[in-house]
């Protein structure tokens, strides 16, 4: 579906940096290495960040596995920075756009925990240190804390914050290849038009997008480009039509299967209200769930 979503990836690029003595004080189990590496193993989708449910459009997905040359870390995410018009112009802006699909990293463990070093783009690292408060087969309680740099030299850090990451047992990524025709079944959703389309996901990580014309033919709809990937349940998808920006959207593929499929989105819209009596414009969360339904379309060879 078209449609233009704009943020900011918050989570990760948040500035200052804190203590980490009330990571130590919650470590009660001291995890030797081997058993660090074995216990992080699959792949990991982070669902509460600071307590606070973690949105579709802020998700990632890491995979870790054992290789011939130690543990990797395999990381897939999508991240769009705001738009200039949104940004402070007294700040300098770091751009940190991201489309990486099961982009390879190093993972140095070092007793109870585990650091991530991996590109954010050609000039900026990006070096994660996770600290595990609590474990188990299907979560993991971390402690995070991030920094960027350009050629060895620190540009931004976070001040840390806390993670619940859930394990994922499924994986889409083949089950969705195919051309699928859908819409909106969510009372509200700002991205989509509410007709129905049709989608063909190629094996490559490229989909062609059609609507309908006058005659209820389908056509396919001109773009510069249309890319996606899933990785677990983690759709996301963007494009850029013929004299437009870059769009993204992000979708949670709830089920797939005997030619149906079903996707949910947790997503914030915010509402800007302003006014003599409050003077200046204030912006007003409002969380909502969407819901797309797809079926697959039978073609004749």
């Amino acid at each position: 579906m078209k449609n233009y979503s704009k943020w900011v990836l918050a989570a990760t690029l948040i500035c200052g940096i804190c203590v980490i003595s009330a990571c130590d004080e919650k470590e009660k189990e001291i995890i030797n290495d081997n058993q660090l590496a074995t216990r992080i193993l699959g792949k990991w989708i982070p669902v509460q960040s600071n307590g606070m449910e973690v949105m579709t459009d802020q998700k990632t997905v890491t995979t870790f596995k054992k290789t011939s040359s130690g543990l990797k870390a395999y990381t897939s995410v999508s991240s769009l920075v705001m738009p200039a018009q949104f940004q402070d112009p007294s700040k300098e802006t770091v751009q940190t756009d991201e489309w990486h699909y099961n982009q390879p990293a190093d993972v140095n463990i070092e007793e109870n925990k585990f650091i991530i070093t991996r590109a954010v783009n050609d000039t900026i690292n990006q070096i994660s240190k996770y600290y595990i408060l609590e474990s188990s087969d299907s979560t993991l309680e971390l402690y995070i804390s991030t920094r960027l740099s350009i050629n060895g030299n620190e540009i931004m850090s976070s001040m840390g914050h806390t993670e619940t990451w859930a394990k994922v047992n499924v994986d889409y990524s083949k089950e969705i290849v195919g051309l699928w025709e859908g819409h909106v079944t969510s009372d509200t959703s700002k991205y989509d038009d509410g007709e129905t389309h049709r989608w063909r996901y190629n094996i490559d990580g490229t989909y062609i997008y059609y609507s309908q014309d006058q005659t209820g033919e389908w056509v396919e709809v001109e773009s510069v480009f249309n890319n996606y990937f899933v990785d677990g349940y983690l759709l996301c998808t963007r494009w850029k039509n013929v004299g437009e920006n870059e769009n993204r959207e992000w979708w949670e593929i709830d089920t797939i299967g005997n030619d149906s499929m079903r996707w949910t989105a947790q997503r914030i819209e915010y509402e800007y209200a302003s006014g003599p009596s409050i003077g200046i414009t204030i912006a007003i969360p409002r969380q909502y769930t969407a819901t797309f339904s797809m079926s697959k379309v039978s073609e004749r060879k």
